[in-house]
């Protein structure tokens, strides 16, 4: 019974040791492998750059082990710890924490498909609204609605200086017609997935109404100091905008198609985009287009590529 134990204990500590050698040479081996891999691109993601580089040396497995006594190998090996359970000279584990309520931990717990359908969702209830307004004011001459729709969905240096400050996010999310709604929804949805995984959903919500709020300082700014009117602006595609120049700054060449067949790199369309639409801010032109609107959208992702560079946390 006793050259019976000792032999089945010398089995399980061969088969055991064998195999927690292997799994280690294996486990160095596959880290030596990813390690190898050359890559030269260099990205940005919450503020941690990301860096891949070619290791000095790489160092091989050793498949020799040392057996101080063979009862104590058995004792280590998974088999001994598979069957038998001890508290003995153990402390009991500390109490777990609870951590701290946190809103950006709470947002970016959800859902990425909640964001993405819920602003396109919301996009399209105020196109409801301004058809319902437009109904009104056509069928009934009751323009009680529709006017309420440009105090508040509406951005213009009136509302402004009215006191209705809200009006620079809003409007971000006004459109009046179908096509302008159907052109912008789609960029959305092509877009902005990428850049959700990217950022999290709270990042990608800071640049996306950010973008949007700087979209329409800088039309109101343009449409006072440069073109001397006032001009009420409406639409999302400033903010679409900021979400496209920061892919393109973190991916500047992916391709990108235009009108949806033709295939362009994204710092290419981005440029190029800039161009158009500054130039047409400057010496107008742009005719129901608010151009000075989609530069504004631009700067800001750019601008929020280059805090996530520098590590910001936002």
């Amino acid at each position: 019974m006793a050259a019976f134990t000792l032999t089945s204990a010398s089995h399980i500590l061969r088969t055991t040791t064998l195999r927690c050698s292997s799994q280690r040479g294996f486990s160095l081996w596959s880290s030596a492998l990813l390690r190898s891999t050359r890559c030269n691109a260099c990205q940005t993601l919450n503020g941690n750059v990301l860096q891949r580089r070619l290791p000095s040396a790489v160092s091989t497995p050793s498949r020799s082990i040392s057996t101080p006594s063979k009862i104590l190998q058995f004792v280590r090996t998974d088999a001994w710890r598979a069957t038998h359970r001890s508290s003995y000279g153990r402390a009991p584990p500390p109490p777990r924490r609870r951590a701290p309520f946190s809103v950006r931990a709470l947002i970016d717990s959800l859902p990425s498909g909640l964001f993405l359908w819920g602003i396109l969702a919301l996009n399209g209830g105020i196109l409801l609204l301004w058809g319902y307004a437009h109904g009104m004011a056509r069928e009934h001459r009751d323009f009680s609605w529709l006017k309420w729709m440009h105090d508040n969905f509406l951005v213009s240096m009136r509302n402004v200086q009215e006191g209705r400050l809200w009006t620079v996010l809003t409007c971000c999310f006004s459109h009046q017609e179908i096509v302008h709604f159907a052109v912008n929804a789609m960029t959305y949805y092509f877009m902005a997935p990428a850049v959700i995984a990217m950022l999290g959903n709270t990042s990608f919500l800071a640049l996306y109404l950010g973008g949007g709020i700087i979209s329409s300082c800088l039309s109101l700014f343009v449409g006072q100091q440069i073109r001397h009117r006032d001009v009420p602006s409406q639409g999302a595609s400033g903010a679409i905008y900021s979400v496209i120049s920061f892919f393109a700054c973190v991916a500047p060449r992916a391709e990108l198609l235009i009108f949806g067949i033709v295939p362009c790199q994204a710092w290419i369309v981005v440029g190029g985009l800039f161009l158009y639409d500054g130039w047409l801010s400057i010496n107008g032109g742009g005719g129901k287009i608010d151009n000075a609107g989609h530069v504004g959208g631009m700067l800001a992702g750019v601008g929020y590529y280059a805090l996530k560079r520098m590590g910001m946390r936002i």
